[in-house]
């Protein structure tokens, strides 16, 4: 699980870095989605956390 939630917060990192270039190139098309996943991963991670914390 710990490596699980480990790839989840690189996958995260990787994509903040994308939607800041994304948005100094004013593509917020491209800045959304990947804003939309982070979120999706983050509460992810929050989920896997919760369960091996039972």
């Amino acid at each position: 699980m710990e490596e699980l939630i480990a790839d989840h917060e690189a996958a995260v990192r990787v994509m903040r870095q994308a939607a800041l270039n994304a948005e100094d190139q004013k593509d917020m098309v491209t800045h959304d989605m990947l804003v939309s996943r982070m979120e999706w991963r983050e509460k992810t991670i929050w989920m896997l956390r919760a369960v091996i914390t039972k």
